[in-house]
């Protein structure tokens, strides 16, 4: 429980930051040993190539290959 509350204040300062600027995008990812935030700017890049990258890392972490 303390982690959900760690992320979320977490969230909430990221976003603070950027004085809560709309095209900011912060989200959870779960993976396979815990939670993770990721940060983008929907303006710079597209979700749907964020998702694919967050993908292709989950695999190599399943398939135990370095992230890079």
């Amino acid at each position: 429980m303390d982690q959900v509350k760690s992320n979320d204040s977490l969230i909430l300062y990221i976003k603070n930051l950027f004085h809560d600027s709309s095209d900011l995008i912060v989200r959870e990812v779960t993976w396979k040993d815990g939670v993770g935030i990721v940060c983008f700017f929907n303006t710079m890049t597209e979700s749907g190539e964020v998702n694919k990258q967050i993908d292709i890392i989950r695999k190599r972490a399943i398939d135990g290959l370095p992230d890079w």
